[in-house]
């Protein structure tokens, strides 16, 4: 377990299929433009280059080939500054300045009281991998089960994220410590935390624009806590809140309140992405077979018609 309380593995590609987690945004960032390998000013120097620079011996050529007319060398040059174009768009966000804050960021002794900043930066990743096409979906884990993470806010030291969830002043055993004063109202500061940080995320998706639409309209972004209650461990009525309309296929400023399974909000949501099921239908059975075979009463199965246009 590091320093932000995350686990080693967040989400799955397929059946038993683990994805690792990236807790340095940096390694992150480089991953996502495959360049894990290289030292951080060497990532630096090759994010200057262009995908045209690779080409460039070999272009030069064929722009001087007699073999090309000239209609055929207008529409060459012109595919290739529509390259440079779209990569000073992304290069936008990819200052050196905040590529320096991320290398730095990479040292997790320096977590503890740059933890929202870090954060951050890895929300600045996800919004760059996915308006650069490297990846299609994301996932962040904000914590742990028993998180121990002690957040700075407002120049305010807070207890131990777990220990504030069950309102007392020890974090293990947590069941046993004595009351934690004013723990409501750091956990009521958490929340805005969290909600901001969402807000951040989308503000970034929002920064890239596709003609009149920008790249949160294209797909949608869901925020959500892993239980409803810290003491009772509970998993009943766990708000989740979703952003981005996937193309105009998810309703927006839309409350649906339901006893549905969270699996359900996952099939619409992979319905609304154009995920199918093994049938080539809407996805209608995400998640475990037996929970979904076993499900007398309609939780888990189908999708949420409330949600979709």
């Amino acid at each position: 377990t590091d320093r932000l309380g995350i686990q080693d593995f967040l989400s799955f590609r397929g059946s038993k299929d683990l994805v690792s987690a990236e807790i340095s945004p940096f390694n992150a960032y480089k991953k996502v433009f495959g360049m894990s390998s290289t030292g951080p000013s060497d990532a630096r120097l090759l994010l200057r280059k262009s995908v045209n620079d690779y080409v460039k011996e070999g272009m030069s050529a064929l722009l001087a080939s007699s073999k090309l007319s000239s209609s055929d060398k207008d529409r060459l040059q012109l595919h290739m500054d529509g390259i440079r174009d779209t990569e000073k768009k992304i290069a936008i966000h990819l200052s050196d300045e905040r590529i320096s804050q991320m290398e730095k960021g990479s040292n997790v002794s320096q977590y503890e009281n740059n933890t929202i900043e870090v954060l951050k930066m890895q929300l600045d990743v996800i919004a760059i991998a996915i308006a650069a096409g490297s990846f299609r979906a994301v996932t962040i884990q904000i914590g742990a089960g028993i998180d121990a993470t002690q957040y700075l806010i407002k120049g305010q030291r807070f207890a131990g994220a777990h220990a504030i969830s069950h309102r007392v002043a020890t974090q293990m055993p947590f069941m046993d410590g004595a009351p934690l004063a004013g723990a409501e109202e750091m956990h009521i500061q958490l929340d805005i935390m969290h909600a901001e940080l969402f807000k951040y995320l989308l503000d970034r998706l929002s920064s890239y624009k596709f003609g009149n639409q920008t790249l949160l309209d294209f797909g949608t972004v869901m925020w959500f806590s892993e239980i409803a209650d810290g003491p009772s461990h509970s998993h009943d009525n766990i708000p989740h809140i979703l952003a981005g309309s996937a193309g105009n296929t998810l309703k927006v400023g839309n409350y649906v309140s339901g006893n549905s399974h969270v699996n359900k909000i996952l099939n619409t949501v992979g319905t609304a992405v154009g995920v199918k099921n093994a049938q080539g239908g809407p996805l209608d059975n995400f998640g475990d077979k037996d929970l979904v075979a076993e499900n007398k009463d309609g939780k888990a199965a189908g999708t949420i018609a409330a949600m979709l246009k």
